[in-house]
């Protein structure tokens, strides 16, 4: 019951489903209860650059977190390793 009492309480907090750290980076499954929105974010501790995939989708979501460069050159994003500073949001959503 604790459990579920702090859920609710802290429901616009995002929730870490998984990460994983390689080669300098920092890959984050983040899940967003209040409206259960999915995020991958990456972070290149090396270049000092991030971003951020939104997925809605729960296979997409861990497709992504895989392969987070690969989502991120589909959606046209060149190289986001290049985007210092804040985390450009890139879109996994297909219109």
């Amino acid at each position: 019951m604790a459990a579920e009492t702090q859920h609710s309480e802290n429901a616009a907090e995002p929730v870490e489903l998984a990460a994983r750290t390689a080669d300098g980076l920092r890959i984050v499954l983040l899940w967003h209860p209040r409206d259960d929105r999915l995020d991958v974010v990456v972070e290149d501790t090396r270049e000092r650059s991030s971003f951020k995939l939104s997925a809605w989708t729960g296979k997409e979501a861990l497709d992504a977190f895989h392969h987070p460069f690969a989502y991120a050159a589909a959606r046209g994003v060149a190289d986001p390793r290049s985007q210092r500073g804040t985390a450009p949001s890139v879109s996994l959503v297909r219109r």
